[in-house]
């Protein structure tokens, strides 16, 4: 997925109208995180974690904004895989 449907789906799925930025601003992508529920908070752990399986834990405290925005669209069943 590009970065504007990445940060499309994001928007609708909060309800936002003003464009933002989830792909590259860490403020933006943490309000999206902060409507997730308990659950789909383990998941979207699980979820970071996945993205990288040799240094899980690490490479999730240090994911880049827009790995945070795939792992949330994945959390909410939003994420789109590529087509071959």
């Amino acid at each position: 997925m590009t970065n504007n449907e990445i940060n499309k789906i994001i928007s609708d799925e909060l309800g936002v109208s003003d464009f933002q930025d989830f792909c590259n601003d860490f403020n933006a992508i943490n309000k999206a995180k902060q409507t997730l529920n308990l659950h789909q908070q383990t998941d979207y752990v699980r979820n970071l974690m996945l993205q990288n399986k040799e240094f899980p834990m690490t490479d999730a405290f240090f994911a880049t904004a827009r790995q945070q925005a795939e792992a949330f669209l994945k959390t909410v069943g939003k994420w789109k895989e590529a087509k071959p």
